[in-house]
């Protein structure tokens, strides 16, 4: 509504007058804050998002300049998430969480003939476990194609980096459907010469990432070395399979991955540690043919 004074001044748009300024800002600067809210750091965040961390930082100040609005303190050495932070990071998983919604509906409504299906697993369950059988697979249902990702940091099944996931401990990310499929033993293991080298109070050895075991997993590791030291981290089996054969030190490996490798020995510090194996699937997805065909490959494997 325009208004027009009688003298002949200059008339005024009342609609604009009252208007509310827009608020407009980048959907990917708050796809960088909502995952550093979720890992709570910058190399975190980066590391999930495959950037640099300045990147998620520059993100992050992005976002707080379109909104005009302080999401995190930076007065101390960490990031920390202000009120309005949490409050802005609450919302944008919710619109995180539909959008990947829209994702999982999408395949839900593929046909079965010409789908691409993703497992994501630690490399050596890739390697020794899904691969062997993966002709029998292709036999019996040709028209479904799998992606394998020996994949140590868990892609995530919510966000459809994949549909299917098999891993050590149990997925407790929201929405999923996880079932045991089996169990893994591990036992340690070093060269032949390491033995001959050193006294058990010399025992140096190989720790594994956080991201590849669990708490408990790990804990139950540190326990048995006691004050003996950690040399090396290594994220995937394979590392510490070819650390171990050269001398590093002593690693806990699953058996399956070491199975006819004669340049390792067990080792006998302790009963094996036996681990459930899992298998996640979005709930979204697990009635579709194409998945459904997937899961019964994988638990296969572990017949």
């Amino acid at each position: 509504m325009t208004m027009t004074p009688v003298d002949g001044s200059v008339s005024l748009d009342v609609n604009n007058l009252f208007r509310k300024p827009r608020i407009c800002f980048d959907w990917e600067d708050l796809r960088y804050f909502v995952m550093f809210s979720t890992v709570s750091s910058l190399s975190g965040a980066a590391r999930m998002l495959g950037v640099e961390h300045a990147t998620v930082s520059r993100r992050i100040a992005s976002l707080e300049r379109s909104l005009n609005v302080k999401l995190v303190d930076r007065r101390k050495r960490l990031y920390e998430l202000t009120d309005e932070g949490r409050r802005v990071a609450a919302i944008g998983r919710q619109i995180e969480a539909q959008t990947q919604a829209v994702g999982r509906l999408a395949v839900a409504a593929q046909v079965v003939q010409g789908v691409e299906v993703t497992i994501s697993a630690p490399p050596s369950v890739a390697v020794e476990k899904l691969v062997p059988q993966l002709g029998a697979f292709r036999a019996m249902h040709p028209g479904i194609v799998l992606r394998l990702l020996g994949d140590h940091q868990y892609s995530s099944l919510s966000s459809c980096q994949s549909d299917l996931c098999i891993r050590f401990s149990k997925p407790v990310e929201s929405g999923i459907v996880a079932r045991r499929i089996g169990t893994a033993s591990f036992s340690f293991y070093c060269a032949r010469f390491y033995l001959e080298q050193r006294p058990p109070e010399h025992y140096e050895f190989i720790a594994y990432d956080n991201e590849l075991m669990s708490d408990n997993q790990n804990g139950w590791l540190r326990d048995i070395v006691g004050d003996r030291p950690f040399v090396l981290e290594a994220k995937t089996v394979e590392l510490q399979i070819r650390a171990a054969e050269t001398g590093v030190g002593i690693a806990l490996l699953p058996s399956f991955a070491v199975e006819g490798n004669d340049r390792l020995c067990q080792v006998e510090l302790s009963a094996p540690l036996e681990v459930d194996v899992w298998l996640g699937v979005h709930e979204d997805l697990r009635a579709v043919a194409s998945i459904q065909a997937a899961m019964n490959y994988v638990e296969s494997c572990y017949r």
